[in-house]
């Protein structure tokens, strides 16, 4: 009686209150049709389960997977990559010229650089790019995305990029985040469709950047032919040969020089001085076994031809690494979809096989275990809900809402 006396609603209140209580009526009341309905139609309401089932099932297998996310750490590690008969100061000097873009950048606190040191080919360099703290300096990808632009301008070096990682899965080195390994009996045969598979990646500039192989078999190399009859009729052996020209090229030690602390070995060459070339080469004189001098082109011819630079192994078999990174967007296993349609698109034989490596072997690896991972969780959530409710029917129930949850 004191509680009507002492907490009495006002007219707004109670016209509230009583508008509330006829919306929960409308609710209930829309519940208990919808309720009345499925039960009345048992067999309509387990093809919707069916059907939503199987959206679940299609919407896990085309949503776009990934696997860690792209960090932003501040550092850029980057690869340079010339064509494959350069000099080492031809490098030196187009190597400065990308370090001069990353300098200038407004973007980019310090930038550390080497070349020559690309998997010991002299055709390939390194950066090691720090960039400004982020409250200076736009997203990552912005960040690449303007500095492949400016790179664009100069030519002859190929540049890739990717922001370092503080995990990063595999133990080979490639000039971008993502690679593939192919690899086949025959090495002739494995570096024509490795070439082939990296030209169709590099064309489809919506699914894969940065495109490159670590294929290195056309370099132009100069080889010393030597007619051994007319070296014969000339006097000139072998050993003679051998000895003038590595005392020319190589690094015969002609004596020593004793100082009071140490000593130092002196070595004898050819003046570095003189750019070589095949007709200069030729003009070199050797002595005979009758103490004559004669040139080498006399007995001797230069032939030029392309070879392999670098050769490079995954197990016991040659084999090319491409390696690729990902536009903004795409997701990691878009790109390997897309790399399975590529290889059927040019015809790849089934001698020829590839392999991920890295990070994409390790997604690869994860996804091809997805089910199961997602049926264990499945039993492991029906096991806990038995244990919750002491029933084997009602977690059943419970789990049937899980397709719906699904699809939102």
């Amino acid at each position: 009686m004191l509680c009507s006396r002492l907490l009495s609603l006002s007219k707004a209140e109670q016209k509230a209150a009583h508008g509330e209580h006829r919306r929960q009526n409308v609710f209930m009341r829309g519940y208990d049709r919808l309720l009345t309905f499925c039960l009345r139609h048992n067999f309509l309401v387990f093809l919707v389960f069916l059907v939503t089932a199987g959206l679940s099932v299609w919407l896990i297998q085309i949503s776009p997977k990934g696997f860690f996310p792209q960090e932003d750490i501040g550092q850029v590690s980057v690869t340079t990559i010339a064509r494959q008969d350069i000099s080492f100061d031809a490098m030196v000097k187009l190597q400065g010229q990308v370090a001069d873009v990353f300098t200038h950048s407004p973007y980019v606190a310090h930038v550390g650089w080497s070349a020559g040191s690309g998997n010991n080919a002299l055709n390939q360099g390194q950066l090691f790019v720090q960039l400004k703290d982020k409250d200076q300096r736009p997203n990552i990808d912005k960040v690449l995305s303007d500095l492949r632009r400016q790179l664009a301008n100069v030519s002859g070096i190929e540049t890739y990029m990717q922001p370092v990682q503080n995990l990063r899965l595999g133990a080979r080195s490639s000039a971008s985040a993502y690679q593939l390994a192919v690899q086949g009996l025959d090495t002739g045969l494995t570096n024509v469709w490795a070439q082939k598979l990296t030209d169709a990646m590099a064309a489809d500039h919506g699914a894969f950047t940065d495109v490159t192989n670590d294929l290195q078999n056309n370099a132009l190399q100069a080889t010393l032919v030597i007619d051994r009859d007319k070296a014969s009729t000339l006097g000139v052996d072998t050993d003679t040969l051998r000895s003038s020209l590595y005392g020319g090229f190589g690094t015969q030690q002609v004596s020593t020089i004793f100082g009071s602390a140490d000593s130092y070995k002196v070595v004898m060459e050819l003046d570095p001085k003189i750019e070589w070339s095949p007709e200069r080469m030729l003009a070199i004189k050797v002595r005979t076994a009758s103490g004559s001098l004669v040139p080498l082109g006399a007995f001797a011819r230069v032939d030029r031809t392309a070879g392999t630079l670098t050769v490079n192994q995954l197990g016991q078999l040659p084999a090319v690494t491409i390696s690729y990174n990902l536009p903004q967007g795409v997701a990691l296993g878009d790109s390997v979809s897309h790399i399975n349609a590529l290889k059927e698109k040019i015809g790849m034989p089934p001698t020829i096989s590839t392999t991920f490596s890295g990070t994409a072997k390790t997604f690869q690896d994860s996804l091809s275990n997805q089910g199961l991972l997602i049926g264990g969780a499945i039993l492991t959530i029906y096991i806990v809900l038995g244990m919750l409710y002491e029933s084997f029917i009602h977690p059943l129930t419970i789990l049937t809402g899980l397709p719906s949850a699904v699809l939102g």
